[in-house]
Formats: C-alpha cells, sequence, structure tokens
C-alpha cells in the first residue's frame, strides 16, 4: 500500500524585509521606521527560518513567530506595498508567482506551517497508540491550514492559490487523520468489524474526494494523484471485507458472501504488493469456504445488494491555538494604516466644516454687498496680486499636464490589454481554435475596455471645460485685475464701512484657517487610540469643532450687520452717490466687477479641474492595478494551458 503523503515546503525569494518595511513606513507613516527597529530586526529574523527550514518543532514554532509577526505588521501597513515571490513544489516542475500583497507571504508562510504539520506527522511512531494519537492530531492542525488560506481565498476569488489544489490538500490531510483513527482502532480491538468498517469507508471518502481535487488542480504530481486513488480504493475493500465479517458473525452469511466479492472485485482492479496479495488470497480462502458452507448447510438466499455502510466522521480540521491570535507585541507602537487614513478624512471634514460654517457664508455676504452697490472705494476687494495672477497661470498649465498624463496613461493600458489579445491570439494560431479554450476577449476584458472608453470621455470633457477656462482668462485684463490702473478712493460713509466689512471678514476666514493649521488633529487621534484602543474618531471630531464656536458667533453677528448695510443702501445711500454712467470711474468699476466674475468662474473651474484630474488619476491608478492583476491571472492561466497542449502533443 502507498506510503502517507506529507506536504513538501514551499520556497520563496530572499531578501531584506526590514529595508523594505522601513521604506514603507518613512515615506507613508506620520511615525519613522526606526520607532519599531528592533520589531524589524526580529520580523528579519524570524523570515530567514524559511530559506532553511527542518522538520521539527523547534522550527514549527520560529513559522509560527513570522506568522503572528507578519499578521501584527499587516494590520498596520498597507497590503500593496512590497513584493514577496513564493514557488510551488507539489508539482515536479516548481512554478512561481510574484505578489505585492502582505497578506499573500502571510497565507504562504500559513501554507508551509499546514506543510510542517504534515512532515513531523509522518514522522511519528506510527505502531504505538500515542504515535498514532499524535499523528491524528497534527494532520488536523495541517488540514487545519490548508482550509484557513482556502476560506480567505474564497474572499477575494483566489487571486494567489488554485481553489482545487486547496480542496485536494485538505481532504488529503482529512484522509491521513481518519487513516490515524482506524489504525489505532484496529490495534485497540481487530474483531470491532461494525466501526472498522465505518471508519474506513470514511477514510475512503477523503482519499477519493482529495483524488478527485488533485485530477482538477495544475500543481499536483500524477503519482500523487494515483497514490490517493489507490488508497481510497484499498480502504473502500477494508471497509466491505469488515462488513463481511461483521455479517459472518451475525449468520447473514449470504451477505457477507456478498461484500467478500465486492471487496475481492475491488482488489483485483489494483496492482498489490505483497502483503496485500497475501491479504487478497485469504480473503478469497474465505469466500470461498462461506459460499460452500452456504451451499451445503445454511442455504440462505442469494444476496445482490452490498451491505449498507454508514462511514463513520470523526476528524475535521483543526486550527493551531495561536492561528487567530490578535493581541502581539510586535509592532505595537506602530499606529495602524486605519488610524492615518482615519486622521486624513478626519482632517478634510474639519476643512468642509470651517467651508460650510465659517468661510462659505462670510463670503456670501461679501458678494450679497458687492452686487448691491455700483460705487467707487471697494476696488481693493477685488484686486488679485501679481503672485496670484501667475498662480491662475501655473494651474492652467498643470491641469494640461496632467490631462496629458491621464491621457499617455490610457494609451498604455490599452497597449497592454492589446497585448494581452494578440498574446492569447498567438495561442489560437499555435494550438487551434477547437484546442484553446481561452478566449481573446472575454467578459473581463471587454469589461476594462469599456471602463478605460469611460474615462477617456471624462478626460474629453475635462479638456472642454478646460479650453473654455483659457479662454475666459485670455479675456481678463491683467493691468486692471492687479490694479496697475489705480482708481480713485471714494469719500462715500457707506462704501467705507462696506470696505471696511469685507477687511474684516477676509481677516476672519484667515484667523479661522489659521486655527485648522495651528490645531493638528492627528495628535489628539493619535492619543485618543493609545488610551483607547479604538479607531471610532467620531469623539474626538466633535470635541475638536469646539474651537470654531467663537467663530460661528461672529458669522451670526456679522449676518445682522449685512442686513443693516443692506438697508442702508436700499433707503437711498446708494442715489446720493450716483454717478453719471458715462463717468469713466462708473466705468471702470463696472468692468472691474465683470472682471470679478470672470476671475471667480476660472477659480472655480481650476479648483474642480483639480479635484477632477486627482479622483480621475486615483480611478485609472486602481483600475491599472485591477488590469495587470487580471492580465497576470490570463497570462498565467495561458502557460499552464499551453504546457497541458504541448504535453498532450508530445
Amino acid at each position: 500500500m502507498a506510503d502517507l503523503f506529507s506536504i513538501p515546503f514551499k520556497r520563496t525569494l530572499q531578501f531584506s524585509l526590514k529595508d523594505a518595511i522601513s521604506q514603507v513606513i518613512d515615506s507613508k507613516f506620520y511615525q519613522t521606521a526606526a520607532s519599531v527597529t528592533n520589531d524589524l530586526i526580529l520580523l528579519e529574523k524570524y523570515r530567514d527560518i524559511l530559506s532553511h527550514l527542518d522538520v521539527s518543532n523547534e522550527d514549527l514554532q520560529e513559522l509560527i513567530k513570522y506568522y503572528l509577526s507578519l499578521k501584527a505588521i499587516s494590520v498596520k501597513l498597507p497590503d500593496d506595498q512590497i513584493e514577496f515571490t513564493w514557488f510551488n513544489t507539489l508539482g515536479l516542475k516548481s512554478s512561481g508567482l510574484t505578489r505585492n500583497s502582505l497578506k499573500f507571504e502571510i497565507l504562504n508562510v500559513l501554507y508551509n506551517i499546514g506543510a510542517m504539520y504534515s512532515l513531523l506527522s509522518v514522522s511519528n511512531n506510527l505502531s504505538s497508540n500515542d504515535g498514532l494519537k499524535e499523528s491524528c492530531r497534527l494532520f488536523k492542525l495541517a488540514a487545519g491550514c490548508f482550509q484557513r488560506i482556502y476560506d480567505e481565498e474564497v474572499k477575494t476569488g483566489f487571486t494567489f492559490f488554485d481553489e482545487n489544489t486547496l480542496q485536494s490538500l485538505i481532504h488529503l490531510m482529512l484522509a491521513e487523520a481518519q487513516e490515524m483513527v482506524w489504525k489505532k482502532a484496529y490495534f485497540d480491538d481487530k474483531e470491532r468489524h461494525s466501526i472498522l468498517s465505518r471508519l474506513a469507508l470514511q477514510v475512503s471518502i477523503f482519499y477519493e474526494d482529495a483524488s478527485r481535487y488533485a485530477n482538477r488542480s495544475p500543481l499536483i504530481r500524477t503519482d500523487w494523484i494515483k497514490g490517493m486513488s489507490f488508497k481510497s480504493k484499498y480502504y473502500t475493500a477494508v471497509s466491505y471485507y469488515r462488513s463481511a465479517l461483521l455479517q459472518l458473525e451475525k449468520q447473514n452469511f449470504a451477505q457477507a458472501i456478498c461484500d467478500l466479492t465486492y471487496a475481492l472485485s475491488i482488489l483485483k482492479k489494483m496492482t498489490l504488493n505483497d502483503s496485500l496479495v497475501e491479504w487478497k488470497i485469504d480473503m478469497q480462502n474465505l469466500l470461498e469456504t462461506t459460499e460452500r458452507d452456504n451451499d451445503l448447510i445454511y442455504l440462505q438466499a442469494s444476496v445482490q445488494k452490498v451491505s449498507p455502510i454508514k462511514p463513520a466522521v470523526i476528524v475535521q480540521p483543526e486550527f493551531f491555538k495561536e492561528i487567530d491570535m490578535k493581541d502581539n507585541e510586535m509592532f505595537k507602537n506602530l499606529l495602524p494604516v486605519d488610524v492615518i487614513e482615519s486622521c486624513s478624512a478626519f482632517s478634510e471634514r474639519v476643512e468642509n466644516y470651517v467651508n460650510e460654517n465659517i468661510t462659505n457664508p462670510l463670503k456670501a455676504m461679501n458678494k450679497i454687498l458687492l452686487e448691491n452697490i455700483s460705487f467707487s472705494g471697494v476696488f481693493e476687494s477685488m484686486y488679485i496680486t501679481e503672485q496670484e495672477w501667475d498662480s491662475y497661470e501655473a494651474s492652467l498649465k498643470d491641469l494640461n499636464e496632467i490631462r496629458n498624463y491621464i491621457t499617455s496613461k490610457l494609451k498604455s493600458l490599452r497597449n497592454t490589454i492589446n497585448h494581452e489579445i494578440d498574446e492569447n491570439e498567438e495561442m489560437i494560431r499555435k494550438h487551434g481554435q477547437i484546442r484553446w479554450k481561452v478566449e481573446s476577449i472575454d467578459d473581463g476584458i471587454r469589461g476594462y475596455l469599456s471602463d478605460l472608453e469611460r474615462i477617456e470621455n471624462y478626460a474629453l470633457d475635462g479638456q472642454r471645460i478646460d479650453t473654455e477656462t483659457e479662454h475666459l482668462f485670455g479675456t481678463l485684463d491683467h493691468d486692471l485685475v492687479t490694479n496697475v490702473t489705480k482708481a480713485p478712493e471714494s469719500n462715500n460713509p457707506v462704501l467705507k464701512e462696506v470696505f471696511s466689512l469685507l477687511k474684516q471678514r477676509k481677516e476672519h476666514i484667515r484667523v479661522a484657517e489659521r486655527k485648522i493649521i495651528e490645531n493638528k488633529l492627528l495628535p489628539k487621534i493619535i492619543s485618543y487610540y493609545k488610551k483607547t484602543g479604538s479607531i471610532d474618531f467620531e469623539p474626538v471630531y466633535q470635541d475638536y469643532i469646539r474651537v470654531f464656536d467663537e467663530d460661528l458667533n461672529t458669522v451670526q453677528k456679522e449676518k445682522a450687520k449685512n442686513i443693516e448695510i443692506l438697508s442702508q443702501i436700499s433707503n437711498g445711500v446708494q442715489q446720493q452717490a450716483k454717478v453719471s454712467r458715462v463717468d469713466p470711474l462708473t466705468l471702470y468699476m463696472e468692468e472691474l466687477k465683470h472682471s470679478t466674475r470672470i476671475l471667480s468662474e476660472v477659480k472655480q473651474n481650476i479648483t474642480s479641474g483639480k479635484k477632477f484630474y486627482d479622483d480621475l488619476v486615483k480611478a485609472i491608478q486602481a483600475k491599472e492595478e485591477r488590469i495587470n492583476d487580471y492580465i497576470i491571472k490570463r497570462k498565467n492561466e495561458r502557460e499552464i494551458m499551453d504546457r497541458v497542449l504541448e504535453e498532450k502533443m508530445g
């Protein structure tokens, strides 16, 4: 009979994980890598064990420590910052897979923990009850590791592991665990035919499932598949042999003959070693003796159906106690990436709060005042500086550059997809449309092309608005809006008060915005997290915005002032200072007002354009990652299919 199966370790490329994580922390975190230097050194030491693993409990514990350390750092770092490469070792040829993912590393380390459990299982003394019990325990733990990987991969659509391979390994480990149970039951009492029959049938079922999934796997070698199938048939024969012995005890000779015949029919189809040949001969002799006794003595009617045997499921996947451990002292001082991201989100909320409740209302009041007067004396509020003018020119140029980058990126992604389509077409030409089952343009490719077309249309809309904005900016008189052409001051008391209000409100806005800079939210969030361990920072936000209570009161007072000054204007103050429409000063003001409105529209378009293009760039980057992952997946599938077809042709 075939020996027990043990899972070989996967191999990985070695590199300095310490340096890689340090770079991520220094570039993306509020803290520096120096704050967790000792933890990084220890993490590097744990990973080093992967290159020279021995089958031992000592190395098992080192693997578990590395697994826990990775889990500790994974909740602090973005998942996609570090590249890992792992090599499958289940087949005759080793194949590698590279992914930018901490989760990829964690699951592969968990795989090697499962492999270690399986290797330790087969190294036990299987001739003793204690050895069988320990091997059973270890096989169940191995199954638990592969089961956890399977459960995690189900959530993401099997991006790192092959589904059938994992299913095969899970059932293989359960088969061997159940086999240990059967052997212990056999050693305890060889005459307990009922339970031995039921246990053996479940061993057979586990091996059959393992073999079935292995046949669908692109990684598991053929001799393993044959071995699993052999053991499934062997234990089926054992089950019905034991059932026959039970029927003989009950003097159900006809049923015993049926079960023995079925068990023998299985053995006759198998290639047996010497010990199994001897067992087959003994079974044949028992069958002949039973048939003769029944024909001459018992005369029981012939039975055509084998005994119904209820499989006894004794084992299931078990998880080592640390697998879900959350409390780990490593990287305790490193803030989770969730905290940093939450801080960014809440900082944006603070800015929105100030804009909605302070800045925008004050600006709206100023706008209302300007719309209700037609006098000079408020020109200062309309002018912009030379630096502001230059910033508008630079911003328009930046928008063009970002748009050109987006256009180039979209073209590159289209070329990537077209190259993938061409490579698949090459495979179709190589193997023929009938043999090659992978579509050149499947639903995934079709969807990504549609997404790119939609983004391209967005970019064209942006270009149209940019062109309009550049045209508007080109109509402005530089000397007018930058106060190169000076306007006389007014002695009108109402206009003086309006001018004073405009200046005061600008100062109120500046003070409120200054408070955001001077009262940093991040330290408060960090302090709250360290104190409570919670990442619900709503209480911190609600407490923080109280710093603007005085500004909110100021806004209410300014609303009352606005009503009062507007009343003065409507009651005829404006009429007292009215200037002829042909007066150059009036014309100057009308033109300046018009330019201010155009400049406001230009500024709004630039602000909206920047956000529009930032969002578009983020969308393209996210789409690029998904496209690349999908194409890598297709490429891997294509390589496997190409190899399989070439082997069949060879």
